[in-house]
C-alpha cells in the first residue's frame, strides 16, 4: 500500500518560526498557536504574550498576494468588530523577510478590560497553497508603557528557521 507524507511533495512542511524573548518570559501552550511565549508572572489584569499562528490556505497557482490580502481583510474585520477598537497604526512592511502587514491598536476584552494588540501577517507561498503566518503580541493596556516595547521587540525578532 502506498504511503503519502505531509512533508513531501506536493505538500510542504509548515513554516517554523523562532522568537527571542526576555529571560523572565517563557513558553506558553496556546490552542491553535504554533508557538507562544508569555511573561512567567502576570503583573496586571492580563498575562502579556506573543503567539505565532500558521494557517494553510488554498491558492491558485501563481497567486501570491491574495492569501495575504485575504488574511489582512479577515484580521482587520475581526479587530474592527472588537468592542471599542481603536487603531493606533498600520502599514505594509516586511515580515519574516516576506511582504507583510502590521496593525496595532486597543480594544476591550470582555472580562479583562482594555488590551493593546500588535499583529504582523505574512504568507509563505507554495505551489497551490500558502501558509499564512500571524504574529500577535497582546498585553493589558494598564501595562502598555512597560510592555509595548517588549512585545514589539519579540515580534521583530521573529524569523523563519
Amino acid at each position: 500500500m502506498p504511503t503519502t507524507r505531509s512533508d513531501t511533495a506536493p505538500f510542504a512542511p509548515f513554516p517554523v518560526v523562532a522568537v527571542e524573548h526576555p529571560a523572565d518570559w517563557g513558553p506558553l501552550l496556546v490552542p491553535d498557536a504554533a508557538l507562544a511565549v508569555a511573561e512567567r508572572e502576570q503583573r496586571g489584569v492580563f498575562r502579556a504574550n506573543v503567539a505565532v499562528t500558521v494557517r494553510r490556505v488554498a491558492t491558485a497557482s501563481g497567486e501570491d498576494a491574495p492569501a495575504l490580502a485575504t488574511a489582512i481583510a479577515e484580521n482587520t474585520a475581526a479587530l474592527e468588530g472588537a468592542e471599542r477598537w481603536a487603531e493606533l497604526g498600520s502599514e505594509y512592511r516586511t515580515v519574516l523577510g516576506l511582504d507583510g502587514y502590521r496593525i496595532e491598536g486597543a480594544f476591550v476584552l470582555p472580562g479583562t478590560g482594555t488590551v493593546f494588540q500588535a499583529v504582523q501577517l505574512t504568507a509563505v507561498q507554495h505551489d497551490g497553497f500558502a501558509d499564512v503566518v500571524g504574529i500577535t503580541g497582546t498585553c493589558g493596556a494598564d501595562e502598555g508603557e512597560r510592555l509595548v516595547p517588549v512585545l514589539r521587540a519579540i515580534i521583530e525578532s521573529a524569523r523563519l528557521v
